[in-house]
C-alpha cells in the first residue's frame, strides 16, 4: 500500500504514515545526487531513480537500474539520512571485477555518507563515528581473530566482508586526510569515469589513488590493505 511522490528524476514510494519522512527522503535524494555528481562526475546513464521504503531490518540495497530499497528508519528519523546517502554513493561504484570481492566500496560509502550529512544537513558526526568504529574494532579483536590476522585485500576470499564497512570507513577517513579533499575526489572521479563500463579491481582502484596523490601512499596501503598494520597503529593510539 504505497503512496508516490516524485521530483527531478527521483520517485519515492512510501508507506502512507510516513509522508513527512518521504518529503525529506525526496529532498535528500535529489540534493545527494547533485552533490555526488559534482564530486565524481555524471553517471553512465542519467538517473531515473526509484526509492522504495521497506520495513526496518530488511536490509537496504542500491542499483543503478533497480533503484534503492531503503529501510523505514531513514524515513522516520532525519538523523538517519546517512543510511540513504550510503546507498546513493553506490550508484557511483564501477563494476567490481574481484571475485570474490573485498567489498571496499562499503567502507567508502560509509565515509562518503558522513561527508554528505555534513555538507547537506550540517550534521558533522564524523569524529564521533571514527571514535565509535575504532572502539568496536579494538573490542572485536579478542573474539574475531580476522581483525588482526586477515588483511583487507583478502576479506573476500576469507569471507569476512562484514569488516569492510568498519575498516574501510577508517581507511578512507585517514586517506582523505592524507591526500586532501581535492586529490581524493579527483582520484575517485577519474576511477569511476574510466571504469564505469568495464569495471575494475581493488588494486586498479589503489593505483588510481596513488596516481593522483602528491604524497607517497605505498606505506599507507601496506598498513591498510596488504597487512593488518593499521590495527597496531589503532591500538597504539596512532590513527586513523
Amino acid at each position: 500500500d504505497y503512496r508516490v511522490i516524485q521530483q527531478s528524476g527521483v520517485r519515492v514510494y512510501y508507506f502512507p504514515q510516513d509522508s513527512i519522512g518521504a518529503d525529506q527522503v525526496l529532498t535528500g535524494a535529489t540534493r545527494g545526487l547533485a552533490l555526488l555528481e559534482r564530486w565524481f562526475g555524471p553517471l553512465a546513464t542519467a538517473p531515473d531513480l526509484a526509492v522504495m521504503e521497506i520495513p526496518e531490518m530488511w536490509g537496504s540495497q542500491a542499483s543503478v537500474t533497480g533503484g534503492i530499497i531503503q529501510t523505514a528508519d531513514a524515513f522516520r528519523d532525519i538523523t538517519r539520512m546517512p543510511a540513504l546517502y550510503h546507498e546513493l554513493t553506490h550508484l557511483w561504484n564501477a563494476p567490481d571485477r574481484d571475485k570474490p570481492s573485498a567489498r571496499w566500496n562499503e567502507g567508502l560509502a560509509a565515509f562518503l555518507a558522513q561527508r554528505m550529512a555534513r555538507d547537506l544537513d550540517g550534521r558533522n558526526g564524523m569524529g564521533e563515528n571514527v571514535k565509535r568504529t575504532s572502539s568496536r574494532l579494538l573490542a572485536q579483536a579478542s573474539s574475531a581473530p580476522g581483525v588482526t590476522e586477515i588483511p583487507f585485500i583478502r576479506y573476500g576470499e576469507a569471507g569476512v566482508t562484514d569488516l569492510s564497512y568498519r575498516v574501510g570507513f577508517l581507511m578512507f577517513y585517514a586517506l582523505h586526510r592524507v591526500m586532501g579533499e581535492e586529490q581524493f575526489d579527483a582520484a575517485l572521479r577519474d576511477y569511476y569515469q574510466e571504469h564505469r563500463i568495464r569495471g575494475g579491481t581493488f588494486e586498479e582502484f589503489i593505483a588510481s589513488l596513488e596516481a593522483h596523490s602528491s604524497v607517497d601512499l605505498s606505506g599507507f596501503f601496506r598498513d591498510w590493505v596488504y597487512t593488518t598494520g593499521w590495527f597496531e597503529k589503532l591500538r597504539n593510539g596512532e590513527g586513523p
